[in-house]
């Protein structure tokens, strides 16, 4: 999976990297900047730089 920031829509969609297709894009509010992907947990760490907080994602199962 890849994770995209989408600054002006206020989203970050999921991106499944073996097809090239978006799969999920999730409303995380603000304006999402920074996407860290923990490789253990795969959870996925969104840094907005409106509000100045970290949204976090629980990763695919």
């Amino acid at each position: 999976m890849a994770y995209v920031a989408n600054r002006e829509d206020h989203t970050v969609s999921m991106i499944d990297t073996t097809s090239n297709t978006v799969v999920m894009t999730i409303d995380v509010g603000g304006k999402p900047q920074g996407i860290a992907v923990d490789p253990r947990t795969q959870t996925v760490y969104v840094t907005d730089s409106e509000r100045g907080t970290v949204t976090v994602l629980a990763g695919p199962r």
